[in-house]
Formats: structure tokens, sequence, C-alpha cells
């Protein structure tokens, strides 16, 4: 099986957004947006970018770049508070890439597979889980 490379960028644009977005699909690439604010002027959003390759992504960002688009690489990790956690199975339910998984009663997190959606983070029961920066701290 072939691992794909994920990254996750910042975008600020106040040109086309949706025509360079819109390359997604001839790239072959995969896009989950993380957060957006959307303004009469400009757009702000964050983007797990998922590919096969580095080539395919920088593609991708030199794409948006040509449009006009601001890009920065960011770098985020989900993090678990293993104090807090209850281990109730609500986060690897909504987990669209499988990136949690329970080994016995155990919550394990597979950092590969996770896209820092934050959709675990949303269902969380007691807030176990949250999105930090992957330079800050580990959980």
């Amino acid at each position: 099986m072939t691992e794909k490379v994920r990254r996750i960028v910042r975008i600020k644009a106040t040109g086309d957004v949706v025509r360079a977005l819109s390359r997604v699909v001839e790239e072959g690439l995969e896009l989950s947006i993380l957060n957006a604010s959307v303004s009469p002027d400009a757009v702000a959003a964050e983007i797990a970018v998922q590919a096969v390759d580095d080539e395919h992504v920088r593609n991708f960002l030199r794409t948006l770049r040509e449009f006009g688009i601001e890009v920065e690489e960011i770098e985020k990790t989900l993090v678990r508070d293993e104090d807090r956690c209850l281990h109730c199975t609500a986060c690897h339910s909504v987990c669209p890439t499988g990136a949690i998984e329970f080994k016995g009663v155990e919550v394990e997190l597979d950092d590969e597979e996770c896209i820092v959606c934050g959709s675990c983070t949303e269902i969380c029961p007691v807030g176990a889980l949250r999105i930090a920066s992957k330079e800050g701290e580990r959980g």
C-alpha cells in the first residue's frame, strides 16, 4: 500500500479562490477544510491536503500562489488527554479516515492517517481531544 503525503496549509485570498481550488480535481488531490472565514473582501482557511506524493502537493501550492493566494504550511496534530478520555468510542465513530482505532479498550491515534479535521474534538463528551501545534505539545 502506498503511503499518501499530507500537509496542512493556511490560505488567505482575495482572488478567484473557487477557480484555484477546482484545480484539485485536475491534480488528483483530496482536500479537507478544517476551518474557514469568508467576508466580501477575502477568504481565509486552513486546509488539509492529501496527495500521493510531495510533487503533487508542491504543484497544488504553486497553483494557489499563481492565483495570488497566500499559502503558509503549518504543522498541527491531534492530542488526547489520557486522564480525561473515557474510551467511549464517540471519536472513532466520526473519524473520516480511520485514524482513531480501539485496541481492546484503549484509544490509539494514527498520526499518518489523521487529517486534523476536528470532527473528534467536537464530539468528545469530556473534551479529551484537541488540536495543537506540532512544535508545541503532544499528549
